[in-house]
């Protein structure tokens, strides 16, 4: 159960596990490992995916409107299969990435119209287009490590 070295992504010298820097060539290493960014990506989509399928539930605006409805089924759907992808040990590449990240604009869209119109109708409106903003972040931050 011990801790493994740290690669460096510059140079491929393996590091004391907890190293800040490459004891090489000095190049900062990754803190989070590819399997702690995937599940945090992974959590924040299946939050997204729990708050849209509720949303779909219990929001009249959007069961009213059709292409907000649309947009919240293919936001659940998609989010769905990310987390699956991303939890499975034998998937989680690229697509499951796509996956994510197309919840999550999906999600922002629909989340981010319904802030848009609580600003204006006197309702509660939370700004949950938060959530999705975060799982970008994380889907890109984890793409581009």
């Amino acid at each position: 159960m011990g801790e493994s070295y740290v690669k460096c992504p510059k140079c491929g010298f393996e590091n004391l596990p907890g190293s800040v820097y490459c004891s090489k060539c000095g190049a900062k290493l990754r803190l989070l490992s590819a399997e702690c960014e995937r599940r945090s990506v992974a959590l924040l989509t299946l939050t997204g995916t729990a708050y849209m399928l509720i949303l779909l539930a219990t929001n009249v605006i959007v069961q009213k409107l059709a292409l907000l409805a649309l947009l919240s089924m293919a936001s659940a759907v998609a989010g769905v299969y990310a987390c699956y992808s991303l939890r499975s040990s034998r998937a989680g590449g690229r697509l499951a990435l796509a996956s994510a990240a197309l919840s999550s604009i999906l999600g922002l869209l629909v989340t981010g119209y319904l802030f848009y119109l609580g600003l204006y109708i006197r309702g509660a409106f939370g700004p949950a287009w938060v959530i999705y903003a975060a799982s970008l972040w994380e889907v890109w931050r984890c793409k581009r490590g």
